[in-house]
């Protein structure tokens, strides 16, 4: 359970950097640095959806990007 806490709030910090990205600046190389900071949130998060033992959850953000 603890890694799951740890997992979560790795993924808020995360989007907390995108916020800061785009709130801050807002140009192209700020919104790219946002967009890097969502995919690790989301790839963090995914990770704990699997530790809670939820392996039907395809990703969105990660997809969408290739």
């Amino acid at each position: 359970m603890c890694q799951i806490i740890a997992l979560k709030e790795i993924a808020a910090i995360n989007l907390r950097y995108a916020l800061a990205e785009v709130s801050a600046e807002g140009d192209r190389p700020a919104i790219l640095r946002a967009l890097d900071h969502l995919r690790e949130a989301e790839a963090f998060l995914q990770i704990a959806l699997m530790e809670m033992g939820d392996f039907t959850t395809e990703p969105t953000i990660a997809l969408a990007a290739e």
